[in-house]
């Protein structure tokens, strides 16, 4: 009798975890830059639910890997960096920071509202996108060009650097260019729309609590016609 018990309580257990699971299966995503691997359902492949892992299609080297909800990211998040070691690991379930080695933003400014005032101060731990850096610096690289007119004048050296001010609802980016050639600013300006497309932030905080911040990206250089990574 005992025993039909064990047996009737582990078959209670079980069917309903059997019954709510769902099949998965692996999609595979390619774009000019990106090449992604990721779980879906397998009735509703509009649905990312299981590993996710994401590699450039430049060099196919490991950019970041972690886990999809329902189509949410939850859990722990790894972003690479160019040697494929972790640059960046967040935890999306308790939005924290883990472990950062990128170089710090020496121009993290906040807006922190004290009392009746806006008091413009320097933060420790400024905002950090959360992305691999050379993702984001490769595509760029790969997509800024310099214009024929410059390049007819004799310009050969061009620089520009990308500055965030990143909010709890999202981030804007402005272009700081050495040259304010429009060719050159437009082709600025479409280079870090398509890197920096879909990616998210973590604000930074305050006292604990999010506040607005700018992010200064490191330069990038366009010297000989060829563009000079960060590193």
């Amino acid at each position: 009798m005992h025993v039909y018990r064990f047996w009737l309580l582990l078959f209670c257990l079980i069917t309903p975890a059997l019954l709510l699971a769902q099949p998965h299966k692996t999609v595979k995503k390619r774009s000019t830059h990106l090449s992604e691997q990721f779980d879906v359902l397998a009735d509703n492949d509009t649905v990312r639910d299981g590993t996710y892992e994401k590699r450039s299609m430049h060099n196919r080297k490991l950019l970041e890997t972690g886990q999809y909800k329902a189509n949410k990211r939850v859990g722990v998040w790894t972003f690479y960096g160019s040697d494929e070691q972790p640059e960046l690991i967040y935890d999306y379930d308790a939005r924290q920071v883990k472990s950062n080695t990128r170089i710090p933003s020496a121009s993290s400014v906040a807006q922190v509202q004290e009392g009746d005032s806006i008091v413009t101060m320097v933060l420790d731990n400024g905002p950090v996108y959360l992305a691999s850096s050379p993702q984001i610096y490769g595509i760029i690289a790969r997509t800024v060009r310099l214009p024929i007119n410059l390049q007819r004048a004799g310009v050969n050296f061009l620089s520009f650097k990308v500055l965030a001010t990143v909010s709890i609802s999202g981030a804007r980016y402005r272009v700081i260019a050495s040259n304010q050639d429009k060719e050159f600013l437009k082709s600025c300006r479409e280079a870090v729309d398509l890197a920096l497309k879909d990616v998210d932030w973590a604000p930074a905080r305050y006292r604990d609590q999010p506040v607005t911040a700018t992010y200064l990206f490191e330069e990038v250089v366009l010297q000989g016609y060829v563009v000079a990574q960060p590193r």
